[in-house]
């Protein structure tokens, strides 16, 4: 069974609501009826909070989506080269037509590791959706139009937890969802 994309994107953005039951995402949203095969959702971040960093969303949305998903996170290794390389493992490793990457998207260093998932998903057939935190990304678009494109011109789309981001990325013509981050 393919993983449809718009009922994904629906239910990351009611993940944040309060009032919706956990029930009815189940039955309506996440599970595809009849499906026997789990989707595999698989994290590129930085998840270093077992090091003493302060949680990132990756940590908290793995936690939610892992009650209807195999949910794989990469990487909490903290040498920045391993790190890359436990990236791109982890991308490498997990990839079918079940399986669907979402990458954090910050403005420096991991906009790096952006680039080069991205470029491993295109090569391998896989949709992956970019998650746009990183506060200097307008400025990244500005300075380096061909790897914006090269990340976020072939993702299946992109996710703004900000509404300034997701219009300014609109703006360059590049398909972008807003859903607020999760408390």
């Amino acid at each position: 069974m393919r993983l449809t994309m718009p009922g994904f994107i629906f239910g990351l953005a009611f993940l944040r609501l309060q009032t919706i039951k956990w029930k009815v995402i189940k039955e309506n949203i996440f599970l595809n009826k009849g499906a026997s095969i789990k989707k595999t959702i698989v994290f590129i971040g930085n998840a270093l909070s077992n090091h003493g960093y302060n949680p990132p969303q990756i940590d908290l949305l793995s936690k939610k989506l892992s009650k209807y998903f195999i949910v794989k996170s990469f990487s909490n290794k903290i040498n920045k080269t391993l790190r890359l390389f436990h990236m791109i493992s982890g991308v490498c490793l997990n990839y079918n037509r079940n399986t669907i990457i979402l990458i954090d998207t910050y403005s420096h260093y991991a906009f790096y590791y952006a680039l080069i998932c991205s470029i491993l998903c295109k090569v391998l057939h896989i949709k992956y959706i970019p998650i746009l935190r990183g506060g200097n990304l307008p400025f990244r678009i500005k300075r380096n139009p061909y790897l914006s494109k090269v990340i976020f011109g072939n993702s299946f789309h992109n996710v703004a937890p900000s509404i300034y981001m997701k219009k300014y990325f609109n703006n360059c013509q590049y398909k972008t969802k807003y859903i607020p981050n999760i408390k």
